[in-house]
């Protein structure tokens, strides 16, 4: 696995919340709130097939609504619809998703595990990135960038200003990510357990 679009998960120009919400506490709605409270430059584009403004910020009913493409899709949406919305997105050159949503084969369901299938097949014809399903999500201080639904956004630290290769030595120093000394000089992400089933790594090769 290589390093491919991890840009686009640190550092992306634009992201769109499928699934934002305005009910509160609800995950679209906790999302919604840390992703426009972080800082974030660039647009945030949210999609609700319900609703006609998100945190007093036009919305749209769907993907293909969107007036441009996001370099960064996070989605909170039911697992049945993230199949179609990965091709979507993939479609119209997203380079990476974040899947927060559950439902893809904790506990050994099969038919979720059938989704997860149906997902990575759909991401793999467009080369999109995709961290989860079922995750908290992602959260790139220095960029202001907190796509999660975590209750508060660390501080931006000098060393997260820097580029990208900085950041993952920062993580690996906080015990967040295991640099692996082998000739392939890979890196790996520690994995977080979910209940009734271990998350899996994400396994990242570094070329230099």
């Amino acid at each position: 696995m290589t390093i491919r679009n991890l840009d686009a998960l640190f550092e992306p120009k634009s992201i769109a919340l499928i699934g934002a919400s305005n009910q509160p506490r609800s995950v679209g709605a906790v999302l919604a709130r840390n992703l426009f409270e972080a800082g974030f430059n660039g647009p945030i584009l949210t999609v609700n097939p319900h609703e006609q403004a998100i945190r007093s910020t036009l919305n749209y009913r769907s993907v293909a609504e969107l007036p441009t493409t996001p370099d960064l899709a996070v989605l909170a949406t039911p697992p049945a619809a993230v199949p179609g919305l990965i091709t979507e997105l993939g479609a119209r050159g997203c380079r990476a998703a974040i899947v927060v949503t559950a439902g893809f084969g904790e506990g050994e369901r099969a038919e979720g595990e059938l989704l997860r299938k149906r997902m990575l097949e759909a991401s793999r014809p467009h080369l999109l990135r995709i961290i989860g399903p079922n995750c908290l999500g992602v959260i790139s201080p220095g960029r202001g960038i907190n796509a999660s639904f975590a209750h508060l956004t660390p501080p931006a630290s000098e060393e997260q200003t820097n580029n990208l290769d900085d950041l993952l030595k920062r993580l690996e120093a906080e015990g967040h990510l295991r640099l692996a000394k082998d000739p392939y000089k890979r890196m790996a992400f520690k994995p977080i357990g979910t209940k009734g089933k271990p998350a899996s790594q994400m396994v990242i090769e570094d070329r230099e």
